[in-house]
């Protein structure tokens, strides 16, 4: 008696549980980045080795994704004020099975940034605006017996 058992792939699963947010470019005019989840798409054929590669579609000539580190790029687009783009990311595992997940991305031509500041009880510190690209005096933030150690990216 002989029992034979054949793999069948699995397509990719889209993870809808994971928020893209839709992403606002600061300036068609600079470049900006963004990652995607690693768990925005799951592969039950993983436990056999299989790996998925990530795709856009209907993206602009000026957006481009790496696959192995999922960083989406947006480089000296030329795309008029208030332009919406919705995007679709594509997981496409070994045998070609696909699936796909969208986010929208709206281009704003401001070269102007708002930085906001949590001080941690430390003292209050206003917004400050900046053009993007250059550079700002970062403000101190005084807090009885803690020294202040600089800001921090959250």
């Amino acid at each position: 008696f002989e029992l034979k058992v054949n793999y069948q792939n699995d397509a990719p699963v889209a993870n809808n549980s994971v928020a893209l947010v839709n992403k606002r470019f600061a300036s068609s005019l600079f470049s900006s980045t963004f990652t995607l989840p690693d768990s925005l798409f799951t592969d039950p054929d993983t436990i056999y080795g299989d790996t998925l590669t990530l795709s856009l579609s209907n993206q602009p000539a000026c957006m481009s994704l790496n696959s192995t580190t999922r960083v989406v790029t947006m480089n000296n687009c030329n795309v008029a004020e208030g332009t919406v783009v919705t995007v679709s990311v594509i997981a496409t595992d070994a045998a070609g099975l696909t699936a796909n997940r969208t986010f929208t991305t709206t281009f704003t031509n401001s070269s102007e940034s708002t930085l906001t500041f949590n001080s941690n009880g430390g003292s209050s510190v206003s917004a400050m605006t900046g053009t993007i690209g250059s550079g700002i005096s970062a403000p101190v933030t005084v807090r009885p017996a803690f020294a202040f150690g600089g800001w921090y990216l959250e």
